[in-house]
């Protein structure tokens, strides 16, 4: 879009104009005017005679004024401001409102168009307008502030983004790194079972990285997102953090047999006795259970534990490290203690969460 170039002259007659069409009625206030060109010349700071429009009442809510009144806005203070210094202002109509892509032929390209290296923000009151310049209303008193902001380059090189694999944990927070291309805005997203969340703060980064995030137990699936501005590149990683179950036996003094009592650390989610479930009748359920803790007991101590699988109860312990009757015809069974208290449920229906601790005695009756 080719911009409208307001000369000096020409916008005299314009802002007189205006002043003539306004409400003869309105009083005459000022409004501060501030322009910083950074580098490329003085700023300007002064104050402006609003006369000649019909300025926003600093308690009433942002409405154009009626019809037939000239509003006092943003634009035509600029203007004004223009007319008086004898120099120019660039104007370019988008869906939101005016663009000001150059004040005083700056900068030299424009700020309004794609590829611009640097644009004119506009702020109110310190706070960035959220309309054109043609729709931001001033009151009596405002300080209004045109700033060139310069805009990030685009990046000569495609932006990427790696994570580094990462070990298992038992703590409840993981430190992840990567690297990423050049500067870009990191986010992170956690998907775990039918969750997903966000997790750990944005960061801002540049070459190497690194963020503490916070994982429930079990395997989860970090997503690191990276933004430039231009683009956008994605990485994922899998997160274990493993729980912590204890196993207890009583053997009840069995000569060769000390009793046991054993912390066990496992990732919940890896379901270690779900290969014993397959043809049967009764599946592994979707969460952990106490026969998940005990296979990964037995991987841990090497201690072996015989099973037996029933059509409707699922597995049963039948021997450990050699005692028991795996035939069932023994007066003597393994029972098992859930947190303390007698279980009601197999080791099959019992969910085990971590932190669980059961303890197994050799006794007549469960």
């Amino acid at each position: 879009m080719k911009p409208q170039r307001l000369a000096a002259t020409a916008l005299t007659a314009l802002v007189l104009t205006v002043g003539l069409s306004g409400c003869t009625s309105a009083t005459a206030t000022t409004a501060q005017l501030h322009i910083d060109f950074g580098t490329l010349r003085a700023p300007v700071d002064t104050e402006f005679s609003l006369a000649g429009c019909t300025p926003r009442i600093s308690t009433a809510p942002l409405e154009l004024a009626a019809d037939g009144e000239v509003p006092c806005t943003a634009l035509y203070q600029l203007l004004q401001w223009a007319s008086r210094a004898a120099t120019s202002v660039d104007l370019e109509k988008f869906s939101f409102g005016d663009c000001v892509p150059r004040i005083s032929g700056i900068p030299a390209q424009s700020g309004c168009e794609a590829g611009a290296t640097a644009y004119w923000s506009l702020a109110v009151n310190g706070n960035n307008a959220t309309l054109g310049a043609g729709e931001t209303l001033l009151a009596e008193g405002d300080r209004v502030q045109w700033t060139l902001t310069a805009l990030p380059a685009t990046p000569t090189t495609p932006l990427s983004l790696t994570i580094t694999p990462t070990a298992r944990t038992r703590n409840a927070t993981i430190t992840v790194s990567g690297t990423v291309s050049h500067a870009a805005h990191l986010s992170f997203t956690l998907h775990h079972g039918n969750e997903t969340m966000p997790v750990a703060p944005a960061i801002e980064a540049n070459g190497p990285w690194t963020s503490t995030i916070e994982i429930p137990p079990g395997n989860s699936t970090l997503t690191v997102r990276a933004d430039d501005g231009f683009a956008t590149a994605q990485a994922r990683t899998y997160l274990v953090r493993l729980a912590k179950g204890n196993v207890q036996v009583d053997f009840r003094s069995i000569p060769g047999h000390a009793n046991r009592n054993d912390d066990v650390w496992f990732d919940p989610d890896s379901h270690l006795s779900a290969s014993s479930y397959a043809g049967q009748s009764t599946p592994h359920p979707e969460f952990a259970n106490v026969h998940d803790l005990m296979v990964a007991w037995t991987a841990q101590t090497g201690v072996p534990v015989v099973y037996k699988m029933h059509a409707s109860l699922g597995a049963q312990v039948m021997q450990i490290d050699g005692v028991g009757d795996v035939t069932g015809n023994s007066a003597a069974f393994w029972c098992y203690q859930h947190n303390g208290a007698s279980a009601s449920m197999g080791i099959t229906q019992q969910e085990f969460r971590g932190g669980d601790a059961v303890k197994w005695v050799l006794a007549p009756v469960c």
